[in-house]
C-alpha cells in the first residue's frame, strides 16, 4: 500500500520548502508586480508561474514572532515577555537596529507592503488590490487542509500528493498569551496585518463556496484519512514528541526561545518503507540541503 506513495513526498515536501522561503520571494514577486517584472523572480518563476503563499491570524503570528525571533529582534530583546513588550509598544519600537520589522505588521511587510504606512487611508485599498492581482491563490493556517485541497485543484495535483504532517510545532510551554485588554492593544498595533488576513480571509471562503462546501467537506475528510494512513505506518505516535534520546526521533532545531517538537518513528520498518517515512518527517531546512545535493 505504501508503494503508491513513492515520490510523492518528496514532490509536497518541496512544495512546503517552497512555503518557508515565502517572506523572501513574497516580497520580490509583489515588487515585481509593482515596479516592474523583477530580474531575480523572472530567473527562477517565469512568466506562467502559479504564485500563491499563506497566512495566519495575526495575533498567532505575533507571538510566535516574539517567541522565535527574540533573541534577534531589538525590538524584543529589551523586555522579556510579551506582556511587557505590548505595553510598551511606542517606546520600545523606537529603538534601533534591524529586524525590527519583525515586530510590526510582519505578514504586511512579507508580502511586500509597507509595514508603517498607516491603518487607514486609500493606500489599504489599493495595496490589497495589487496583492490580490499578484498571488494566484492565498491559503489560510487556521484551515490548512481546505487550503490543500484547493492548491491541490488549483495546481491538479493528486490528493495523495497533499498528505503531509506537521512540522516546527511548539511545545505548548514555549507558548505565551495575553489579557483582552492587550490582545486588543496588540491588535491595534498590527492593524495592517487584520486588514490582510480579514481581506484574504473573505476571499477564501469564496473559493470554498465555489469548490463546493460538501465537495470540500468530503476532500479534506480524505486528506485526513490518507494521512492517518500514513502516520499509522510511520509514526510510534500521531502527537509530536517535546523530547527524546531515540535514535528514531527526528525535529527541528530549536530556534530563539522557542522548544520544536518532533516525531518517533516506528521501529522495524523496511528500508524503502523508513526512506518514505524520514522524507515526511525531516526539518525543511534539512530536506532542501538534500534536495540541492541531489541536484548536483
Amino acid at each position: 500500500m505504501f508503494s503508491r506513495w513513492k515520490g510523492r513526498t518528496g514532490k509536497m515536501f518541496l512544495m512546503l520548502v517552497v512555503a518557508s522561503c515565502l517572506t523572501f520571494i513574497a516580497r520580490l514577486v509583489y515588487l515585481s508586480a509593482v515596479n516592474g517584472p523583477h530580474p531575480q523572480v523572472k530567473k527562477v518563476t517565469g512568466n506562467d508561474s502559479f504564485i500563491f503563499t499563506i497566512l495566519r491570524n495575526p495575533d498567532s503570528v505575533a507571538e510566535s514572532a516574539f517567541i522565535y525571533c527574540h533573541n534577534d529582534v531589538p525590538a524584543f530583546r529589551a523586555v522579556k515577555t510579551l506582556t511587557e513588550f505590548v505595553r510598551k509598544l511606542d517606546k520600545e519600537f523606537k529603538l534601533q537596529g534591524s529586524n525590527n520589522h519583525l515586530a510590526h505588521n510582519v505578514l504586511w511587510f512579507d508580502l511586500g507592503g509597507d509595514a508603517e504606512a498607516g491603518a487607514e487611508g486609500p493606500h489599504v485599498d489599493q495595496t490589497l488590490k495589487e496583492f490580490d492581482s499578484t498571488f494566484h491563490l492565498v491559503l489560510l493556517a487556521e484551515y490548512f487542509d481546505q487550503s490543500l485541497v484547493l492548491l491541490r485543484e488549483a495546481l491538479c495535483w493528486d490528493m495523495e500528493d497533499m498528505v503531509s504532517f506537521q512540522l516546527n510545532a511548539r511545545d505548548p510551554s514555549t507558548r505565551s498569551s495575553l489579557p483582552p485588554d492587550l490582545l486588543s492593544t496588540l491588535q491595534r498595533w498590527n492593524a495592517l496585518d487584520w486588514h490582510l488576513y480579514r481581506h484574504f480571509n473573505t476571499s477564501f471562503w469564496q473559493q470554498v463556496e465555489r469548490y463546493g462546501v460538501d465537495r470540500m467537506e468530503r476532500d479534506v475528510k480524505h486528506i485526513r484519512h490518507l494521512r492517518q494512513k500514513i502516520q499509522d505506518i510511520c509514526l510510534q505516535s500521531s502527537t509530536p514528541v517535546a523530547k527524546s534520546k531515540s535514535s528514531s526521533y527526528i525535529k527541528s532545531p530549536d530556534y530563539g526561545w522557542a522548544k520544536i517538537t518532533g516525531y518517533l518513528l516506528k521501529d522495524n520498518l523496511t528500508r524503502e518503507t523508513k526512506e518514505m517515512c524520514i522524507k515526511m518527517v525531516l526539518p525543511e531546512g534539512t530536506y532542501l540541503n538534500r534536495l540541492q545535493r541531489k541536484q548536483g
